[in-house]
């Protein structure tokens, strides 16, 4: 039944309506309507759903705040959108530091919007444009795709240009 619920809700027509009327900027229903800014190229309108009814991210927000020590610093792997480190931050004392680690680059400026507008004052925040890989490389190409949830890196190039980017490796 929740599955079915799930498809009914967080399908790309839905996901479509919503991107129009809240111009790509969606209110989370279970986060008190706190909007989050989405890339509308890298971004599917299925995610926009999800995020609207609350189910995106929805067990690892019930983990972080059931475990989440407000002392220890944190490293995000995969910050995505910036939802998880939005809420995340808000659970830790100010001045604990909080690195947000992102391969694909051009959900930075979205993961740094989203942190920004609900923690205004967070000194001890990294966001980083870097991929975690296993090669002696310096740099690893990251394929991107219209779903933030899907990027990969590639520890060889596959020589097309326009489809990969070129990510430092931590």
């Amino acid at each position: 039944m929740k599955k079915l619920i799930y498809q009914a809700l967080c399908n790309e027509a839905v996901g479509k309506v919503i991107s129009i009327l809240f111009q790509n900027n969606i209110p989370n229903c279970r986060l008190k309507f706190k909007r989050f800014r989405t890339p509308p190229g890298y971004c599917s309108n299925t995610v926009k759903a999800a995020i609207f009814w609350g189910f995106y991210e929805r067990a690892e927000l019930r983990l972080i705040a059931k475990h989440i020590s407000p002392d220890l610093p944190i490293i995000e792997l995969g910050a995505s959108l910036g939802i998880v480190s939005s809420n995340t931050i808000r659970l830790i004392k100010a001045d604990t530091p909080y690195t947000c680690i992102e391969a694909n680059p051009y959900l930075i400026d979205y993961i740094q919007h989203n942190i920004k507008v609900h923690n205004k004052n967070r000194s001890a925040l990294s966001v980083q444009n870097v991929a975690i890989a296993y090669t002696s490389n310096e740099f690893v190409e990251i394929k991107v795709s219209s779903n933030n949830t899907q990027a990969r890196v590639f520890y060889e190039s596959n020589g097309k240009p326009g489809e990969s980017k070129h990510v430092k490796v931590v």
